[in-house]
């Protein structure tokens, strides 16, 4: 009877999910689509060949990794609900991985499907909730805060993954040695073109998963 109910949760998920990301895709599609029927002007398709290429090379390997590395965190109610709302690495995922640790809940259980999902949805709102109120509360100070807090926003992005990025690498810190080591010599010597320093995503996550595969045969973890 568990088992019974547990499929069918899954495939209201993926019915759910499936159903509301095609309606979300429709709806972003069509602001582009509005815009050129109320202007009159439609790019050729020179012009989109281009930018797909430019935008492309790097987003789309982006957005096939992001999905086989954050799924398996999050579940996929999450993962449904985490790509329509976004911001997934500094905010979703964070709080998905906090919520199944302060409820002790195992990544990969139906218990984990659940705690992760909900923990996700109610970021969001939480999130929305507080955006709205913050951009009302600083309209005001708009000109003094671009003025004197722009120097530290290039900083913050950074401090949010090393948050994240400690909390990973003190779970497993073998497995994130040969990984870790290897990007920060890429990034420091070689990679000086900071628009391509995201295509190193996926290499990053090939080299992590051959290496535990190869410590793990070894018996080392």
């Amino acid at each position: 009877m568990k088992q019974t109910r547990e499929l069918s949760y899954m495939d209201s998920v993926h019915r759910t999910g499936r159903i509301s990301m095609t309606l979300v895709v429709i709806m972003l599609l069509l602001v582009p689509v509005l815009l050129c029927v109320d202007s009159g002007v439609w790019p050729t398709a020179e012009w989109m060949a281009a930018g797909m290429l430019a935008v492309g090379m790097i987003y789309i390997p982006i957005g096939i990794i992001e999905v086989l590395n954050y799924s398996p965190l999050i579940g996929s109610g999450g993962t449904y609900l985490a790509f329509i709302t976004g911001n997934i690495s500094n905010m979703k995922l964070p709080c998905a991985i906090n919520a199944l640790e302060v409820t002790d809940t195992k990544v990969n259980t139906p218990e984990g499907e659940v705690i992760s999902t909900i923990s996700i949805a109610i970021s969001t709102i939480v999130t929305t909730i507080v955006v709205g109120i913050g951009v009302l509360l600083i309209l005001p100070f708009r000109d003094f805060m671009i003025e004197n807090l722009a120097p530290i926003s290039e900083y913050i992005l950074p401090s949010i993954f090393g948050a994240l990025g400690v909390v990973f690498i003190s779970k497993s810190p073998k497995l994130a040695v040969v990984p870790l080591v290897l990007m920060t010599v890429l990034f420091i010597f070689v990679i000086k073109d900071d628009s391509i320093r995201a295509v190193f995503v996926p290499v990053a996550s090939v080299v992590s998963i051959i290496v535990a595969r190869v410590m793990y045969k070894k018996g080392m973890v």
